[in-house]
């Protein structure tokens, strides 16, 4: 069985004196993915919540970035945004995104 060290060379582990790796295993790269994961709906929601000119609805927008994919959130948006050109959207513009994005919901 091959070291964990030669398994796993991008993590630190902190070592006891025997030398036998300590239950305190420390990889400075899981924190800054967490926070990575954890920003990323944030900084998505924003982006939502600046293009649909409805900041007070960020909160709504960061979970709807935790539930759905990029992906779909911005061809949502797209779609939205392309209504809102064609003079479509009889309401406001968050309202016609969080249509089509229940749309999806429903149909995909």
């Amino acid at each position: 069985m091959e070291p964990i060290k030669k398994l796993f060379p991008e993590r630190k582990y902190n070592v006891n004196v025997d030398n036998d790796l300590s239950n305190n295993v420390y990889n400075d790269n899981v924190a800054k993915k967490i926070q990575e994961a954890l920003d990323k709906p944030k900084a998505i929601g924003q982006i939502l919540a600046d293009k649909l000119d409805a900041p007070q609805n960020l909160k709504f927008y960061i979970k709807l970035a935790y539930q759905y994919s990029t992906e779909v959130l911005f061809e949502c948006l797209a779609l939205t945004e392309e209504a809102f050109r064609e003079g479509r959207i009889k309401t406001t513009k968050a309202q016609y995104f969080y249509g089509i994005v229940r749309r999806k919901k429903i149909n995909g």
